[in-house]
């Protein structure tokens, strides 16, 4: 019957778009709500699994057809799906298909809107990176997105790429660099209102302080201090964990 349906559907291809649309539309926007509810119950995590394959084919669909709109909603709770289940290889290739396509849309029509959204993939996609120790790919896309933020003057994505940048140095052993970055996103991010970005680089720059100094640190603790209270403040329940 669903065979039935899908020749009948391709038989008019307007319809067909139409219903990819919507399915597209419905997947993506479905994820987008479960922003906040994946950081505080497994529930919203279990929901998702179930149904994976209809949102990875209306991300891929909306990667295809340049849905930037719907991706760019969609793209916070998939990326902190694929990051709490531990599907770094997806998560990486997942990003790295969407920043592919918007790379398409600069070389024909360049814009700070296109550029951001650009920056925000590939940041998405160099976090994977990192963790699946590729760390030369992570250098590359920093490389190339950074200079494009600090143009647009874009404090956020700034701070976000420092962090990243911080991160890699870090799991390199580069430690004196690795915070130098992480404390430079500090001082960006604090120019902003993004709670959640400032206790993640709270958070990483105490775990930089442990490794460099000792674990009865007390600077590590009191910048663990100040993550703690900004995920009390916002409800990141997995964060006061």
């Amino acid at each position: 019957l669903r065979q039935f349906a899908y020749s009948q559907l391709e038989n008019d291809p307007q319809v067909l778009t139409d219903t990819h649309k919507s399915h597209c539309t419905y997947y993506l926007q479905y994820l987008n709500k479960r922003t906040s509810s994946m950081q505080q119950s497994r529930h919203s995590l279990e929901e998702i699994d179930r149904e994976l394959d209809n949102i990875r084919a209306a991300w891929y669909w909306g990667v295809e057809k340049h849905e930037f709109d719907l991706l760019q909603q969609a793209a916070r709770a998939l990326d902190s799906y694929y990051t709490l289940k531990g599907y770094l290889v997806e998560g990486s290739n997942t990003f790295q298909a969407a920043a592919d396509a918007v790379r398409m849309v600069r070389n024909l029509r360049p814009s700070e809107k296109i550029d951001a959204l650009f920056i925000e993939f590939q940041i998405f996609t160099a976090n994977f990176l990192n963790w699946l120790s590729q760390y030369d790919k992570t250098r590359q896309i920093i490389e190339e997105i950074y200079p494009l933020a600090e143009k647009s003057q874009n404090l956020k994505q700034m701070a976000e790429i420092l962090l990243v940048w911080g991160i890699r140095l870090y799991l390199t052993a580069d430690y004196t660099a690795g915070l130098l970055k992480m404390e430079k996103a500090l001082e960006l991010v604090r120019q902003t209102d993004a709670r959640q970005l400032e206790s993640d680089i709270l958070r990483n720059i105490g775990n930089v302080l442990i490794d460099i100094e000792d674990v009865n640190n007390t600077r590590a603790g009191e910048y663990y201090r100040q993550s703690l209270e900004i995920c009390r403040q916002i409800g990141d329940r997995r964060g006061e964990s």
